[in-house]
């Protein structure tokens, strides 16, 4: 018995360290989004949806997306869509931040109003599933015909990402807005009362994850019919009932195999062989995902409103030739990225190449940037230029290391002979608040 309470409280530790981490990120970002800087990411860059929407226009139009909508999305989209592939709908029930609210919403209503809650008839409740379905090809055929992202002002989801700005919440996010509250309330008696009726993007993975072989498994050996994995699924599912989970509303939370007083009776995986505890489950899915956006953002996917550049595809596209021939012409990696930005693709040109882009040599071009003069021609261009200090970055653009300290708010750590790459990110940080102030209003949103 004290095997299971570890096993549970593990699990419950783990899952909800995953659910809160990933809704404390994107509530800061919505913020820092607002009232810090426009290089925090927006609701577009952090919704897989939005991927879904400009789908077409990706495959139609070479990499193209809608209005507000990343490479980073589009990545978090395919993310999204391998992770249903791989583990079901553990997206819905291990990541996603608006499922966190429902479920917070009905954990408070289970423990102020235990079995008193609200029970949707089963006939009802069958009917009701399949609206979530119309709302998903509705949403794609309207997007895709329109262009826009048809559906941001009913989605609930942009509209808790405008909850800190009344101003832009109301009246553009206003019905949003109001399915949000609902929701909650709703999830409150019901839990998960958007996910079950209205998601879209539950809709989408449900559907991808029917391809999946990870499901949870009953042994009706051991089982003991004691009905608290049917108490526990947040989604309605008699997992009691079943030797296996196959339906699509099963949203892979792994609370149905948590609670199980019996060790082996309900278990979680890919097969009966290769069956892995709840808090293991979550362990990998999340760490799948999460490890696949990291993977992205060193890829150049961009997710970040301030930073948007041309790929090194979108480059290629604009020069008239071909991939291989635009690497040849600047002296760039083969495996470079088509999806790495503009600003990337530069920082990958060796410095020899870049010299010669400039009308001069590599030596000539060391010695004018106060370079070590051993130092490879072969260098990447990002490197080389990192090492120049402040004060010859100061004299090449006309100014002095005190005033350019001063412009951008230099800490006194940094000297005149301090190397550019320390000062990077401060100068790039100075210039977008600089950017803003002087342009205003919203931004990538």
């Amino acid at each position: 018995m004290n095997l299971m309470r570890v096993r549970k409280t593990s699990f419950v530790l783990v899952r909800w360290a995953v659910l809160l981490g990933v809704l404390g990120f994107v509530t800061w970002e919505y913020f820092a989004h607002m009232f810090v800087s426009k290089t925090h990411a927006s609701v577009h860059a952090l919704c897989p949806l939005g991927g879904l929407e400009s789908l077409l226009r990706w495959i139609t139009e070479d990499g193209a997306t809608l209005g507000k909508v990343f490479s980073g999305t589009m990545g978090l989209f395919f993310v999204s869509v391998g992770i249903a592939l791989l583990f079901k709908r553990a997206f819905c029930g291990m990541i996603c931040p608006l499922g966190t609210l429902q479920e917070l919403a009905g954990n408070l209503g289970r423990k102020l109003l235990g079995p008193k809650r609200f029970v949707v008839p089963v006939r009802a409740d069958r009917i009701l599933r399949y609206a979530k379905y119309a709302i998903l090809a509705l949403t794609m055929y309207m997007a895709w015909v329109t262009g826009t992202l048809w559906i941001q002002s009913f989605d609930p989801w942009p509209a808790y990402s405008h909850l800190f700005n009344p101003a832009e919440l109301f009246p553009g996010y206003a019905i949003g807005f109001g399915i949000l509250v609902i929701s909650l309330i709703a999830s409150f008696f019901y839990e998960r009362f958007f996910c079950k009726y209205l998601c879209a993007m539950g809709a989408m993975v449900a559907l991808v994850g029917l391809a999946s072989p990870f499901k949870v498994r009953r042994d009706i050996e051991t089982c003991i019919d004691c009905g608290l994995c049917d108490r526990a699924c947040p989604v309605n599912i008699l997992v009691s009932k079943k030797t296996a989970i196959l339906d699509a509303e099963c949203i892979s939370c792994a609370k149905c195999a948590a609670v199980c007083p019996v060790q082996g009776t309900l278990d979680i995986g890919l097969a009966k062989s290769t069956r892995i505890s709840p808090s293991a489950a979550v362990t990998l899915a999340a760490g799948t995902f999460f490890l696949a956006i990291f993977g992205l953002q060193t890829l150049g996917f961009d997710r970040t409103s301030g930073m948007q550049e041309p790929s090194l595809r979108e480059l290629v596209k604009s020069s008239g030739t071909s991939m291989e021939e635009f690497k040849n012409r600047y002296g760039l990696p083969k495996n470079l990225s088509a999806g790495t930005r503009a600003g990337k693709v530069e920082e990958a040109i060796p410095l020899a190449k870049m010299a010669e882009m400039g009308g001069t040599n590599a030596t000539e071009l060391k010695a004018s940037l106060g370079l070590d003069p051993n130092l490879s021609d072969d260098t990447p261009w990002g490197i080389a230029y990192g090492l120049v200090s402040l004060a010859n970055i100061a004299k090449l653009n006309g100014t002095t290391f005190e005033e350019m300290k001063v412009l951008f708010s230099l800490p006194d750590s940094l000297g005149p002979d301090s190397p550019w790459k320390d000062a990077k990110g401060l100068v790039e940080k100075a210039i977008g608040r600089m950017g803003e102030n002087g342009a205003g209003g919203e931004g990538g949103h």
